[in-house]
């Protein structure tokens, strides 16, 4: 997020895509949006990042467990 407030002077992604032609699209923007979206995919256990949830399952206790995504 900060490469991409750097970038485009803005923290909202629905302002940031409003005007894409406002910001020039250039390889630091790029890296930035796939840095986002790769952690966005990883905290929701989306495949192919969901190999920490067996994990955290079998360690967390009972009241985290429920917090801890089951599916998406």
């Amino acid at each position: 997020m900060g490469l991409l407030h750097a970038r485009t002077g803005a923290l909202d992604l629905a302002r940031i895509g409003l005007r894409p032609d406002a910001h020039p699209t250039d390889l630091l923007t790029v890296v930035a949006f796939a840095l986002v979206c790769t952690a966005l995919l990883a905290k929701a256990a989306a495949v192919p990042f969901h190999f920490w949830l067996p994990d955290a399952h079998a360690v967390a206790p009972t009241p985290v467990c429920m917090l801890i995504p089951a599916s998406w």
